[in-house]
């Protein structure tokens, strides 16, 4: 097993200096076992609303055992796509399975399941997009909340960005290129280094501000040309090295997991 993962990483590792990323299909229209998986991510979501945790735990079984066992090569998805899947899974099933369960972590994460495995079912009119609305009203409290020099209001609206942005980013590592993402990465990085200062310097938080909001149409409903060409000024290199390379490693490690993750159902059926 981890011989084949390790040569699967290196051909992903030669496609992506190269310039392309590795699909697994043609572009398709979504398989019906896809709009089952968003249906099972909805159920996960809901019980989870409802506090019915062994009926989540339930759910998301469900859900992992169909998509661990499942025929990729049917649908249109990236490695980095199903490494986003398969961490968003994990990271559900560990907050499932706390001894103490901590109810606002467990929603985020199975909030991320469900906007991922949605945008893989219907990337035209996802459910993440309900998300717009929310970074502008928190960029409008940041500009506020520093014209008015108040500083600390300020930076937990970027925080609140930020967190917003991390229960997207799967959905958005399903959809979009690999480029795109790196590209969002690298601002939104740029932005958490920013709201990290001890003492904020407006004019280059709101540029940053200025240039997501750019990016907002062309990310949520345009093309990816669109998007990496209002990218803007682009943040220092190292911002973008860092974001690069930690976006890379994050795709490597999902795919092992997952590969783990298939194993561990493979063996638990066959034991069945």
């Amino acid at each position: 097993m981890f011989f084949r993962a390790v040569s699967v990483l290196l051909l992903a590792c030669i496609w992506w200096t190269g310039g392309t990323y590795l699909a697994w299909a043609d572009h398709i229209e979504p398989d019906p076992q896809v709009r089952q998986w968003a249906k099972q991510a909805n159920q996960v979501e809901q019980k989870v609303v409802k506090e019915e945790w062994a009926e989540a735990r339930e759910e998301l079984r469900k859900l992992a055992d169909q998509f661990s066992g499942s025929d990729l090569t049917r649908i249109d998805l990236t490695v980095e796509g199903l490494g986003a899947l398969s961490e968003s899974l994990v990271e559900a099933d560990q907050q499932l399975n706390r001894v103490m369960i901590q109810p606002k972590e467990l929603a985020r994460a199975v909030e991320r399941v469900h906007l991922a495995f949605d945008a893989l079912a219907q990337p035209h009119q996802p459910l993440w997009h309900r998300y717009e609305g929310m970074f502008r009203d928190q960029m409008n409290q940041v500009r506020s909340n520093l014209r008015r020099e108040r500083h600390k209001e300020a930076r937990q609206s970027i925080e609140t960005i930020l967190q917003y942005y991390k229960q997207i980013r799967p959905a958005l590592v399903v959809i979009r290129s690999p480029s795109t993402v790196e590209k969002v990465d690298a601002l939104m990085t740029f932005l958490k280094k920013e709201g990290a200062k001890q003492k904020l310097e407006p004019g280059t938080v709101e540029s940053a501000l200025d240039q997501w909001a750019k990016m907002i149409p062309p990310l949520f409903y345009g093309s990816e040309e669109e998007v990496v060409a209002l990218a803007g000024t682009d943040p220092p290199p190292l911002v973008i090295a860092l974001a690069t390379l930690g976006g890379f490693i994050a795709m490597v490690l999902g795919y092992v997991v997952w590969l783990k993750f298939r194993d561990q159902h493979i063996r638990v059926v066959e034991r069945e």
